[in-house]
């Protein structure tokens, strides 16, 4: 019981990642270095694709330089959880 009970605690954790958007997939592909990485998307509210950078938790994880980085804005992502659903809010790129 208390295995399970642990691994309930567990499951329950939320963490929060970052995913960088990009205008083009060559400008991901520069901050990342390879096109697999970049997601591809279909942003309904200005009708137009974008990408995301894959997730990273802090400065060390990040692509590059924020100054050199090509994305036009940053996303928080929260994940984990039973149950948990994603949610995106936008940050500012710098």
């Amino acid at each position: 019981m208390v295995l399970v009970g642990a691994a309930l605690l567990n499951g329950c954790d939320r963490s929060v990642e970052t995913r960088d958007v990009y205008l083009t997939r060559n400008d991901c592909v520069q901050d990342w270095g390879e096109a697999r990485r970049c997601e591809e998307t279909y942003n309904q509210s200005t009708g137009m694709r974008q990408y995301f950078g894959p997730g990273y938790s802090g400065a060390r994880d990040a692509p590059t330089s924020r100054s050199a980085s090509k994305a036009v804005s940053s996303q928080s992502v929260v994940r984990g959880g039973f149950g948990a659903s994603a949610s995106a809010h936008s940050g500012s790129g710098t």
